[in-house]
């Protein structure tokens, strides 16, 4: 999967160290719209979520950002277990991988 120049301009925006709160809410959203649209291949959604998660750790303590980030999903995806369950396992197991 490719980010041409301007959509990545437009996601550099989510990261640190400022205006944490708002993108952790950006980034809940974005990644609950990406996980509930069934035209979005698998691949693609952990690509972006990779994508997503080290914007948002770049410059800030990651461990407490993706805290929040889980609670912030848990809440938007309450109904839908299903898909907070997934997330939150991608989530994990990306944690354990780049958070040293």
């Amino acid at each position: 999967m490719f980010i041409d120049s301007s959509v990545a301009a437009t996601f550099h925006v989510l990261e640190g160290p400022g205006n944490e709160e708002s993108a952790i809410i950006v980034c809940a959203e974005l990644i609950k719209k990406l996980w509930l649209d069934p035209m979005v291949q698998e691949h693609n959604k952990q690509w972006v979520l990779d994508y997503i998660l080290r914007l948002l750790v770049s410059g800030r303590f990651g461990t407490s950002v993706l805290d929040r980030l889980k609670d912030a999903i848990s809440v938007k995806l309450r109904l839908i277990p299903w898909a907070q369950n997934n997330i939150m396992k991608s989530i994990m197991i990306w944690q354990r991988q780049h958070i040293v």
